[in-house]
Order: structure tokens, then sequence, then C-alpha cells
């Protein structure tokens, strides 16, 4: 026969076990359309001149959850000099990219972002309220995305699923 103790310990075992199952279950979720790694192929601006040769961009998504990363610009960020480099290249490496990451949401055919790290610090500040908006859509292993506000509006990015490919840069 158990002891009062040794019973309270069971009850307390069974309680966090259902906890763990009843919390990992509420947080799984169903794949999304976007879910994967894709690497930045095309970019169109809002007067639609294409540029079929984009610097390095790379986003991820989760179920839930995104990261985003991309160089800005018509040609390869500058180097920097290592050991001490100087303010304008500092500057130049920061204003040539743009990175964030955070939670995302579907409804139809668009998706919005709530950036909880981004290097542009009052983007970040902004959180949760710093929604973005975008229209998207996916042909085979193509993602289109649109931003539908904020500076970016009018441009159209194109992206390649790449997580399966054993060189996805080639």
């Amino acid at each position: 026969m158990l002891n009062i103790n040794e019973k309270l310990r069971q009850l307390v075992i069974l309680f966090i076990t259902s906890l763990c199952l009843f919390a990992s279950a509420g947080m799984a979720s169903a794949d999304t359309p976007l879910e994967g790694a894709w690497l930045l192929t095309e970019t169109r601006d809002a007067d639609g001149n294409v540029d079929s040769d984009p610097l390095r961009g790379l986003v991820i998504f989760t179920s839930t959850h995104y990261s985003v990363m991309y160089a800005t610009g018509e040609k390869p960020r500058a180097l920097m000099d290592e050991e001490n480099p100087s303010d304008e290249q500092t500057i130049n490496a920061y204003e040539s990219m743009i990175a964030n990451s955070g939670r995302y949401d579907i409804e139809g055919d668009e998706f919005m972002t709530r950036a909880y790290v981004a290097k542009y610090p009052n983007y970040m500040d902004e959180w949760p309220d710093n929604v973005t908006t975008f229209s998207y859509s996916i042909d085979g292993d193509v993602l289109t995305i649109k931003p539908d506000s904020g500076p970016d509006a009018g441009m159209t990015q194109k992206y390649r699923r790449v997580e399966s490919s054993p060189r996805p840069w080639e």
C-alpha cells in the first residue's frame, strides 16, 4: 500500500506529464505552404525593372516563425577591414542589409509578419504592433512575395525553395 507522500508524488508526476502533453499538442500546428528555406532569385521594383541576379537573400519559415536576411543595392557589399573597420565601412555594412525575425500568420493569399528582433531598432521597438502584410503565391518551388505597404510596397521578390538541395546556391 502506498503512503500519502508516494501518492502525492505520483499525482504531481501525472499532472506535470499531462501538462507537457497538452502544451506540446497545443503548440503543434499544421504545415504552412510557406514553411521551408527560400533563396532570393529575382526582384522587380515598383517601376517594373527586373533584377534576375539580385544580391544574396534568404528567408526561412517554420510553421509559426520566420527569419529574413538579404543584401540590398545594385553591387556586392563592400568588404571591411576586419581588425579596424572605418566608420564609413561600418555604416555601409549596416545600410546594405535587411534583417528581421519574428512571428507570422497566414490569411488566404496574404501573410502578416511581426518582427520580434530587427536590424532597425525603431522597427523592433514597435513590437507587437509592427505588422507588415505581404501578398504571396507559390508555383512549384517558386515563392513570389509582394509587400502590401511600407517602403517596399510595389516591389516583387521571387524566391526558390532550397532546403532539399545539397548545393542551393547553384
